[in-house]
C-alpha cells in the first residue's frame, strides 16, 4: 500500500523540498521547446500557490526542482475574495478569474455562505503544499505535450521522488548547487561554462490553464447489493504492446485479486494494447460481520502464497499476544478496506502487471496511459447482457476473428475451454444465460452446456428458445438464422443516418456508450445515479437518462439510457 509523503513537521515555518520526476521508460523527449514550455508552467503555478522555487534542471528526460514551501495561514488569515480572484487573475488570466468572481458573488448573494467558502477551500486547499503543486505542474505539461505531439496517456513514469531538506543551512546550498551542476555531471556542458536560468518564452504562448480537480469515480448508491462496472485500461500511447504471453499473464492476476477481493469477473477481454472488464463487486459487510483472523489468513494463503500469509498471520498473533488489539485490528482493516471495491481491484491489478511487464521487458515507469474510464451497469436486465456481449465481441469488431470462441483471451472463449482453470468463466456464463431478455432471473441457472448454448445464441442474434428456432428454420433460406450479419460499414452507415440497428448488429460496432456512458441502464436506473450523484452536475440539467440512439428495441420498457449526451464519435 502506497505510504504517504514524507513532509515537514507543522512547527516547521517553512519547508525545502527536492522533487525529481522522469520520463515514462526514461525516454530523451524534451527538446529546447518543451523545456521551455515546462519552465513556463512551473513559474505560473509557483505564483498561484503561493511557493518559491529556489533552484531547478530540466534534462532530456527528466527534471529537478527544489521548492521553498511556507505553512499554509489559519483560516483566519487566509485571503478574501477579491484578494484570490486577483491572485487567479495575475496567473491564469481572465476566463478562469472571471468565472471565480462571478460563482462567488452569484453564492453570496443568494444566502449560500457555505457554499461560497467550500469553493474558497476548494482553491485553497491546492496552495503551499508541494503534492497540489507537482501533481498540477505534471498533468498540465502532460496536457501540453500530448497535444504537441498527437499522443495519448501519462508522460511520466511514477509519482515523483521527494527529498526534506533542512533549511537555513549547508545542505540546502548542497542540494541547490547538486542540482545546478545536473548537466555538467551529463557532460553536456562544462563547468566553466555558464547555464542560462532565464528562459525567453514566445509571446504567443496561451495561459497556461489550471486543470480541474479530478473527481471522485461514480458508484452505485450503498442501497444496490450488488454493482458492476465496466472497466476500460489502455495501454500509454496505445502501443500494441500485449502479446500472447502478458495476456495470459494479466488474467491470472486478473482471477488472483478476484478471489482476493470478493468481487466477480463477468465478462472480459485483453486486446493488444487494451482490456475490458466486467466486475459485480458486492457491497463491504458490517464491521461486525467480516471474517475473522483465520479465515482471512486462508484467504490471503489461497491467493498469495504462504509467504505473505505467514507473515500476515504471525502479525496479526503477535499483536493479540501482547494485548494490543487496535493495532491488530487496525492491520485487518488496511486488508479489508481493499475488498469489495472496483478502484483497489483495478489499482492493484494494473500496479501488479505493469511491475511484472517492467521487469521482463527491462523498461521503467508506467504501463497504463491514464486512471481507467467506467461505466455504472444496471444488473440483471438486459443491460448488463448487452455489456457482457458487447465486451466479448471486442475482437470480432476488431476483426481479428468471426467467432468470439476463436480469440483465448475473452470470457467466453474461457468458458469454452472448459477444465478445471475455467471454472469462474463458466459460472460468470451460468449467471449471465440465467438473466430475462426483460428484466429479472430464471429460478435456477442453466447446466453450463445449455448455458453456453444461450449464450452464444445472443452473441449471434440467434432465438435460445428452440421452439422459435424450429419456427426460423421453416422459413428455409429467408431464415434470420441463416443470415449474414449487416456488414460492419453498411452498420455504421445505418447509423450515421439516424437510423436504429437490432442488438446483434448494434453490438458489433464500437459504440461509445459502453465505455464512455458513466452509466447504462433503464430509465429509473439512470435516473437513481443521478440523483445520487446530483452535486457532480449543472443546476441547468433537470433529468439524468438520455436514450441510446440508434439500437433498436421491441418496446419502451425495453429501452435503454445512459448519463451522457454523447455527441461525438459516438460510433465507429
Amino acid at each position: 500500500m502506497r505510504r504517504p509523503r514524507l513532509k515537514a513537521p507543522t512547527t516547521h515555518p517553512f519547508a525545502y523540498y527536492h522533487c525529481v520526476s522522469r520520463v515514462v521508460n526514461r525516454a530523451f523527449v524534451l527538446g529546447p521547446e518543451e523545456k521551455n514550455q515546462l519552465v513556463a508552467f512551473m513559474r505560473t503555478y509557483e505564483r498561484l500557490y503561493g511557493l518559491r522555487v529556489l533552484s531547478y534542471c530540466i534534462m532530456s528526460n527528466h527534471f529537478h526542482i527544489l521548492v521553498e514551501v511556507p505553512q499554509r495561514p489559519a483560516d483566519s488569515a487566509l485571503p478574501g475574495d477579491c484578494i484570490l480572484v486577483a491572485k487567479v487573475r495575475g496567473c491564469l488570466g481572465d476566463k478562469i478569474a472571471g468565472g471565480l468572481e462571478w460563482e462567488l458573488g452569484h453564492l453570496r448573494s443568494i444566502g449560500a455562505g457555505d457554499a461560497a467558502e467550500a469553493l474558497r477551500q476548494r482553491w485553497f486547499s491546492r496552495m503551499w503544499d508541494i503534492s497540489a503543486f507537482m501533481k498540477v505542474l505534471k498533468q498540465r505539461f502532460t496536457q501540453w505535450f500530448n497535444g504537441k505531439h498527437g499522443r495519448r496517456g501519462t508522460l511520466w513514469e511514477e509519482r515523483y521522488r521527494s527529498v526534506l531538506v533542512e533549511g537555513c543551512c549547508h545542505a540546502l546550498r548542497a542540494m541547490a548547487a547538486y542540482i545546478g551542476l545536473n548537466p555538467v555531471r551529463a557532460r553536456i556542458c562544462d563547468i566553466k561554462m555558464p547555464v542560462p536560468l532565464q528562459r525567453k518564452l514566445a509571446s504567443a504562448d496561451p495561459l497556461p490553464t489550471l486543470p480541474p480537480v479530478r473527481r471522485p469515480r461514480l458508484k452505485a448508491p450503498t442501497t444496490h447489493p450488488f454493482a458492476y462496472y465496466h472497466c476500460v485500461s489502455r495501454v500509454v500511447n496505445r502501443a500494441f504492446v500485449l502479446g500472447p504471453e502478458e495476456k495470459n499473464q494479466l488474467v491470472a492476476f486478473m482471477r488472483t485479486y478476484e478471489r482476493l477481493y470478493g468481487l466477480r469477473v463477468l465478462s472480459y477481454c485483453i486486446m493488444s494494447n487494451h482490456f475490458h472488464i466486467l466486475v459485480e463487486v458486492p457491497q463491504r459487510p458490517a464491521d461486525s460481520a467480516l471474517p475473522g483472523d483465520c479465515i482471512l489468513v486462508a484467504k490471503v494463503r489461497g491467493c498469495l502464497g504462504d509467504k505473505i500469509a505467514g507473515g500476515l498471520e504471525w502479525e496479526l498473533g503477535h499483536l493479540r499476544s501482547i494485548g494490543a488489539g487496535d493495532a491488530a485490528e487496525a492491520l485487518r482493516q488496511r486488508w479489508f478496506s481493499r475488498m469489495w471495491d472496483i478502484s483497489a481491484f483495478m489499482k492493484v491489478l494494473k500496479q501488479r502487471f505493469t511491475q511484472w511487464f517492467n521487469g521482463k521487458h527491462g523498461r521503467r515507469g508506467t504501463l497504463w496511459e491514464e486512471r481507467y474510464r467506467s461505466v455504472l451497469v444496471e444488473g440483471c436486465c438486459h443491460a448488463l447482457r448487452a455489456m457482457a456481449a458487447y465486451i466479448d465481441l471486442n475482437p470480432v469488431r476488431a476483426r481479428i476473428c468471426e467467432d468470439p470462441a476463436e480469440y483465448p483471451w475473452c470470457g467466453y472463449a474461457e468458458a469454452l475451454a472448459g477444465g478445471e482453470n475455467s471454472k469462474e468463466a463458466s459460472e460468470a456464463v451460468r449467471f449471465l444465460a440465467a438473466i430475462q431478455p426483460h428484466g429479472g432471473h430464471l429460478p435456477e441457472q442453466p447446466a453450463p452446456a445449455e448455458a453456453l448454448r444461450k449464450w452464444r445464441c445472443h452473441l449471434f442474434g440467434i432465438p435460445a428458445n428452440e421452439a422459435a428456432q424450429a419456427e426460423e428454420l421453416a422459413k428455409g433460406d429467408k431464415a434470420r438464422l441463416w443470415r449474414d450479419r449487416i456488414p460492419r460499414d453498411t452498420a455504421l452507415a445505418v447509423l450515421a443516418e439516424g437510423g436504429k440497428l437490432p442488438a446483434a448488429d448494434y453490438l458489433r460496432c464500437k459504440v461509445r456508450y459502453f465505455s464512455d456512458g458513466s452509466a447504462l441502464g433503464r430509465r429509473d436506473f439512470v435516473e437513481s445515479v443521478f440523483q445520487s450523484a446530483r452535486d457532480r452536475f449543472g443546476p441547468k440539467r433537470k433529468y439524468g437518462p438520455h436514450p441510446l440512439r440508434g439500437l433498436a428495441t421491441d418496446s419502451k420498457t425495453d429501452r435503454l439510457y445512459n448519463l451522457r449526451q454523447l455527441q461525438v464519435r459516438v460510433f465507429g
